[in-house]
């Protein structure tokens, strides 16, 4: 109650959810705004996935970025590759694909290429591919279920933390209760 939304740049159109924001997603994108980093602490259900494509999508269109990498769990890098023809993204503007079913280009443009952590956490062809493509392409990084990054010492945070020095941008999203402190995200 008493909050105002400044209108925000919403490109989204989902035959469910319609083609406005939420005013938990409004507010949210307000509060991201250009920054270079920031986290969708959401609860489940309030939309992670289009906050992050739609922001994406916006600095698409203004030619701030050429591509999105997705490192998520492996059961919804799938989800994710088929989240921009299922949110309305117009055809022929980016293409959602997951690892590996991609060719490997010499450059990432106009895809948003989601990964599991799995393929990330070891040093070897897939890290070194992705790392090599962030140093060619301008990238909106997504970091989804933070949580599993939550170990300073791990492979896989060390992989975050080398994929997250060569973004442009970078957002985490996480919808699971903080069991502890938010030092569970240190990551």
């Amino acid at each position: 109650k008493g909050l105002r939304f400044r209108m925000t740049s919403w490109h989204l159109n989902h035959s469910e959810y319609g083609s406005e924001p939420w005013a938990v997603q409004s507010e949210a994108l307000q509060r991201a705004s250009d920054k270079l980093g920031y986290g969708y602490w959401l609860e489940q259900g309030l939309g992670k996935t289009p906050l992050a494509l739609n922001e994406f999508y916006d600095k698409w269109l203004r030619g701030l970025v050429d591509a999105c990498i997705i490192i998520c769990p492996n059961s919804l890098k799938k989800d994710w590759a088929d989240a921009v023809a299922e949110w309305g993204i117009p055809s022929g503007h980016l293409v959602g694909r997951y690892w590996p079913n991609i060719e490997m280009p010499d450059r990432l443009e106009n895809v948003v290429l989601a990964c599991n952590y799995e393929a990330v956490a070891r040093p070897g062809k897939v890290r070194d591919y992705l790392i090599w493509l962030m140093e060619q392409s301008r990238i909106f990084l997504v970091i989804d279920e933070t949580s599993a990054v939550g170990n300073p010492t791990s492979q896989t945070t060390k992989a975050i933390i080398e994929f997250a020095k060569r973004a442009e941008y970078r957002r985490g999203l996480n919808g699971t209760p903080l069991t502890r402190t938010v030092m569970d995200y240190w990551g």
